[in-house]
């Protein structure tokens, strides 16, 4: 009897190591992950409904399922994922494009160790949705601030939010602990301290970068048509945002993108050892690893110019040989 019971507990403490996907509700693996592969990590989401992303700015984006007891994650650059739930981590491998060889990795729930901005979606498709008060003092009509840059962006009372300079970006705002969260279709996450103006912040990017902003009451000094409301209608659906402003400022001078060039052609990215591996025009990574060559086809899925998608990726696009990230450099050699 004895030997029955203790072989019975073995059984228990073994399957409670590894729980098959299928035992596991959909919530135990959607949320925010870190992925490891050695010393590499990535910031990762993967939402309730079979979405997966990668939060670290490059735009990968996937789908994952419980295929025969396993957490599958398919990305869209060709490599697969294989994973298994055991003790709050997940643990499996990573395919190459075109079964090129596996190895190691694992998934731990996202602490910020990473960097990445934790999607807000509570494991859900990684949209954030509004949760908190709308105070009347913060409705209607703003310009975004970022260094030189601006934009005219309106705030409604019903959490909506639109940018209209013209390219189509909408949002939503609320007030969640104190503290006002923009959060626009394009990823990115504005954070402000609320008052009656100034309202000062963070723009956060895709990929977890921030550089520091404001908002003044519009004035008509940055253009964009008035949204002709008094706080709270829904109000056109026009404008866009490159992460909390118009970017056109910056690349309207044809040194920016001279710089960029430069910086890119130069620029070594931080990389595991055994890889050998540059930024492509667009500061996508390619090159090749000891079990896979990374390759990228035609331009990012975006509007934006190849100059203002770069501004835009900048935080995140940094170099191990002293160069600094993107923007730094720019800033540091623009006349």
């Amino acid at each position: 009897m004895r030997r029955s019971l203790a072989w019975f507990i073995g059984v228990v403490l073994i399957l409670g190591c590894a729980i098959p996907a299928f035992a596991q509700p959909v919530s135990s693996f959607a949320g925010d992950w870190i992925y490891h592969d050695g010393g590499f990590c990535a910031a990762n989401t993967f939402g309730q409904d079979g979405s997966a992303y990668s939060r670290d700015g490059r735009g990968t984006t996937g789908t994952w399922s419980v295929e025969g007891g396993s957490m599958v994650i398919r990305w869209s650059n060709g490599w697969v994922n294989r994973v298994l739930l055991s003790r709050g981590t997940l643990v499996g491998s990573a395919v190459a494009p075109g079964g090129g060889g596996s190895r190691p990795i694992t998934f731990t729930r996202d602490d910020g160790s990473c960097g990445g901005t934790p999607s807000n979606g509570s494991g859900g498709s990684g949209g954030a949705t509004t949760g908190g008060k709308t105070p009347s003092y913060l409705t209607g009509d703003w310009i975004y601030r970022d260094g030189g840059f601006c934009s005219a962006d309106t705030f409604n009372s019903n959490g909506s939010a639109y940018s209209r300079d013209g390219r189509g970006t909408t949002g939503t705002w609320s007030v969640d602990g104190g503290v006002m969260v923009i959060r626009w279709n394009n990823g990115w996450t504005n954070r402000l301290t609320p008052s009656s103006s100034p309202l000062i912040g963070s723009a956060i990017d895709p990929g977890g970068g921030s550089r520091p902003i404001k908002y003044t009451r519009d004035d008509g000094s940055c253009g964009g048509t008035p949204s002709s409301e008094t706080a709270g209608g829904t109000g056109p659906r026009g404008g866009s945002r490159g992460g909390g402003g118009t970017l056109g400022g910056i690349c309207a001078n044809p040194r920016v993108q001279q710089l960029m060039d430069e910086w890119l052609n130069q620029a070594i990215p931080p990389h595991p050892e055994g890889w050998n591996v540059h930024y492509e025009s667009w500061g996508r990574l390619v090159g090749t690893t000891p079990t896979n060559t990374i390759t990228v086809n035609g331009k990012p899925d975006t509007q934006l110019s190849r100059c203002e998608w770069l501004w835009q990726q900048g935080p995140n696009l940094k170099s191990a040989n002293g160069l600094g990230t993107l923007p730094e450099y720019v800033n540091a050699h623009l006349r």
